[in-house]
């Protein structure tokens, strides 16, 4: 699975820190990886969708960061992309691809909305939707999702203190207030 992984965030990188994105990816899936008992145990998915959700996490942003804003291209790599994951997950039955799919399809973000946090908030609605509908898996990526993202600004910005770029009167109070975020 880590070459198509590769193939699809190639040297792609993240906005906030030019890391690349996959290392975003991956870290989103270690962080679901650790807390599917917790996830499973609250009854907010079954213990049989490990497979299912781990690989969404690591597909989710597959078609967006391969071709961005060109629908033209996104409908040809939507191709594509069915007949790598068939390929890739055929052992896994026509019913569990198929959910895939329907679920990255979903996490894709539409380009109707121009303004960005529109967009954001049509994407939320849609896996709000499927929730309500009994498929949980999207709202969990995104929630897991966020939570990284956390995990790395805390990170991002820990290094910067570290490194001293935060040059501010209320440092000390800042270092005191991401100690207790990280808590």
């Amino acid at each position: 699975m880590f070459p198509i992984l590769t193939q699809y965030y190639n040297h792609e990188r993240r906005k906030v820190n030019a890391s690349l994105f996959l290392r975003h990816i991956l870290k989103t899936a270690m962080i679901s990886e650790i807390h599917f008992d917790e996830l499973v145990a609250a009854g907010l998915i079954n213990e049989e969708d490990f497979d299912l959700f781990i690989t969404t996490l690591l597909f989710r942003d597959a078609i967006e960061i391969k071709f961005g804003k060109d629908e033209k291209k996104i409908a040809r790599y939507k191709n594509q992309f069915t007949a790598q994951i068939d390929e890739l997950f055929n052992d896994m039955g026509l019913g569990w691809r198929q959910r895939l799919l329907i679920i990255i399809d979903v996490l894709t973000p539409r380009l109707t909305a121009k303004d960005y946090q529109q967009r954001k908030s049509e994407d939320f609605q849609r896996a709000v939707d499927l929730w309500e509908k009994g498929e949980k898996i999207p709202l969990l990526v995104k929630v897991c999702d966020t939570f990284a993202n956390l995990y790395e600004t805390i990170n991002d910005l820990e290094r910067g203190l570290e490194m001293d770029e935060y040059k501010n009167p209320f440092l000390s109070e800042f270092r005191y207030s991401l100690k207790d975020i990280k808590k």
